[in-house]
């Protein structure tokens, strides 16, 4: 029924805005290949206005110590998003690494499934926080600046705004090698990784686990924080498209 009434209304549209190649297709299995489409990334997020929380008083607030090195998995949990795959990675480097600590930020909307008790069995529950619920911007913004680098190791995916929040707040990333996570590659904000493999996420968790192996990584994120660019290009194409149909 939801598959049916999703078509019946994008069948209503006169033009649309995808964020990946992947969705444009599957847009077009849907409604056919008659009307534009615009591909248009998704634009970096920085609601939580991270510029103006310190990183000492972040790590402070989270019982974070100066010298852990802090590894970010943020937003709401689902089953796609392979957050029992991060666990069991980040149980192959924690003994080789007393000073990581991987922060799990988010709602849990996998019914029976206990994370806690996960990390309790692959003996990490002394290097891993958990914050298993819908936190308030002010909140969120404390664990996006005590981060080190984040970790979206989803199976499949068609888009993340948690991806896009990280990147917004300057933190570099390891993600899956998806069409939704291109650009952390193409424009050398992190390392992305094959869907579903153990071995390789570990190996790039140990990888990003030393600075000077992130830090070019940083610099260019760092660089590139001028996020109204992307909001103005998607707004410019919502503009062409519009314009073209007659409706501005």
């Amino acid at each position: 029924m939801a598959r049916f009434l999703a078509r019946l209304v994008l069948r209503r549209g006169d033009a649309f805005v995808v964020q990946s190649s992947e969705e444009q297709n599957r847009l077009e299995q849907m409604v056919g290949g008659r009307r534009p489409v615009r591909i248009v990334p998704h634009p970096p997020l920085d609601l939580f206005r991270t510029s103006e929380v310190p990183r000492d008083f972040a790590r402070k607030q989270l019982g974070l110590a100066d010298a852990d090195v802090v590894i970010l998995f943020f937003g709401l949990i689902r089953p796609y998003k392979g957050l029992d795959l991060l666990l069991r990675a980040f149980a192959r480097i924690a003994p080789d690494l007393p000073g990581a600590r991987l922060l799990v930020v988010g709602e849990n909307w996998i019914k029976g499934v206990d994370f806690e008790q996960e990390a309790k069995q692959l003996g990490i529950d002394g290097q891993t926080i958990f914050r298993l619920e819908y936190l308030p911007d002010d909140e969120a913004a404390l664990c996006l600046k005590a981060s080190d680098f984040a970790v979206f190791p989803y199976v499949t995916g068609t888009g993340s705004a948690a991806l896009q929040a990280a990147l917004g707040a300057g933190v570099p990333a390891i993600a899956t090698r998806l069409e939704t996570f291109r650009e952390v590659e193409e424009d050398g904000f992190g390392l992305l990784v094959a869907p579903g493999d153990l071995q390789e996420l570990a190996a790039a968790l140990r990888t990003f686990a030393q600075e000077k192996n992130r830090a070019p990584f940083q610099a260019r994120l760092e660089a590139s924080q001028d996020g109204r660019k992307g909001w103005d290009r998607l707004a410019e194409n919502i503009v062409e498209l519009a314009t073209a149909k007659g409706s501005v």
